[in-house]
């Protein structure tokens, strides 16, 4: 346990990190300025007044109210209320720091977003993993993310192996979240962040979606498992053994600790803004 701090340390940083409600001038007064142009732009078109005001979101209006002198309330929402969450919700609190991000990545300026993600890290550390390293706690801690959050560590795990990385849009990937390929090969992966283990039904029905494809083999990753026994989604796989692999949580968090490092874990958030970051960044994205 050598990462455990203090309670009362953690959640001093946790504020701090968080950020109270507070209103940013400089910030404020340039999307002000951006607002009146925006209004502008709709009057010479046409556009009703109205109309303008319902595409508002809630930032436009505090700060329309605030720099019109109408309002004292801070433009900017604090996050702090999240410590009450912890330390029995860890999960949620993610969950709504992650949210809060989404909402406000356009307003909010990097260095409050870097903070965020600081954050999410110290509540996982300090709250899930508990500073330790034990495979099976960051079998928990992975299996407690978002599915679309093992899409992009797969393919951080993917990109250090040498390959080129594309994450498929959400829905409509034909089978394949994840096409990883380098020069005489190209990888499907499939990523089931399931309480569940994958049934057989789930490998054959993937196996018969790359078949027929330029593929060299394709991976699914089951966070927990894979069926066994009767009718069983490993021995399917061993019988095709040249194409498809089965990668459990124990596998997939080894895989990581030996190309990422042991303390991937304690940045992880950094780990998947990155991926989400390189992968908008791809042509067409």
């Amino acid at each position: 346990m050598a990462y455990m701090r203090a309670e009362g340390e953690v959640r001093t940083i946790l504020r701090e990190f968080l950020g109270h409600s507070r209103s940013l001038p400089w910030q404020d007064q340039n999307h002000f300025r951006f607002l009146k142009m925006t209004v502008q732009s709709g009057r010479e078109k046409g556009v009703e007044a109205t109309e303008v005001s319902r595409t508002l979101s809630e930032y436009d209006r505090r700060v329309l109210l605030r720099i019109g002198g109408k309002s004292s309330v801070p433009t900017l929402e604090g996050l702090t209320w999240a410590l009450d969450l912890l330390p029995h919700w860890p999960q949620e609190a993610l969950q709504g720091i992650g949210a809060y991000t989404l909402a406000q990545a356009q307003i909010l300026p990097d260095l409050a977003i870097s903070a965020l993600a600081d954050a999410s890290d110290l509540i996982r550390a300090h709250y899930i993993t508990q500073g330790s390293e034990d495979i099976e706690k960051l079998v928990e801690l992975i299996l407690g993310l978002p599915s679309r959050d093992l899409e992009y560590l797969a393919a951080s795990l993917y990109r250090k192996m040498g390959f080129d990385v594309e994450v498929t849009e959400a829905q409509k990937d034909g089978g394949r979240d994840v096409i990883a390929t380098r020069p005489g090969e190209v990888i499907f992966v499939e990523c089931k962040n399931w309480s569940g283990k994958v049934p057989v039904e789930t490998v054959s029905s993937f196996a018969g979606r790359f078949t027929m494809e330029n593929v060299t083999r394709g991976v699914i990753i089951g966070m927990s498992g894979f069926t066994t026994g009767y009718r069983a989604a490993t021995e399917f796989a061993a019988r095709r053994s040249a194409r498809i692999t089965l990668m459990d949580g124990v596998g997939f968090v080894t895989n990581l600790n030996e190309n990422l490092g042991s303390k991937w874990h304690l940045h992880l958030e950094r780990l998947l803004a990155s991926e989400r970051g390189s992968q908008s960044a791809r042509p067409g994205s």
